[in-house]
């Protein structure tokens, strides 16, 4: 019977032995969170951002959580997508918060799951469908791994 390996296991039976990333070893788990709600008007409409939290270089994504009020104005259907500049969709895309609910993204490779950030990048929310409601919340957190 064969015998394989990941990554870092591979690593550790190497001859000579590989170092590991130090988050392989002593990572900790952390959760960058975030509250937002709604302005009473002038809410946030297809395009808009919103700026939700900062996670740190070197930081490994493990998931994004979100839980959301619903958001519909009637207008269609009112999402967002989730990333950062430049990659809007990294980490998830016209995600439907037209009804009242939590979401989990980024937690397939598809999604980007184990990403390593290469510097400190804004978790950001663009709107799309529809304007989203007034006095509505919108809270989550991005999970990750760090030194």
């Amino acid at each position: 019977m064969a015998t394989f390996y990941s990554d870092s296991r591979a690593n550790d039976v190497a001859v000579p032995a590989v170092p590991n990333k130090p988050y392989n070893q002593i990572g900790r788990v952390r959760r960058a969170y975030w509250t937002y709600t709604t302005p009473s008007s002038g809410m946030p409409t297809v395009g808009d951002y919103i700026e939700l939290v900062t996670v740190p270089v070197g930081a490994v994504i493990m998931q994004i959580v979100t839980a959301a009020e619903a958001m519909s104005t009637g207008g269609g259907t009112a999402g967002f997508d989730i990333g950062y500049s430049g990659a809007d969709t990294r980490y998830g895309m016209a995600i439907d918060v037209d009804a009242a609910g939590q979401d989990i993204t980024g937690h397939t490779i598809a999604l980007n799951h184990g990403d390593v950030l290469t510097q400190d990048q804004v978790i950001r929310a663009r709107v799309t469908g529809e304007q989203w409601a007034a006095s509505k919340k919108f809270y989550g957190y991005v999970e990750y791994l760090k030194d």
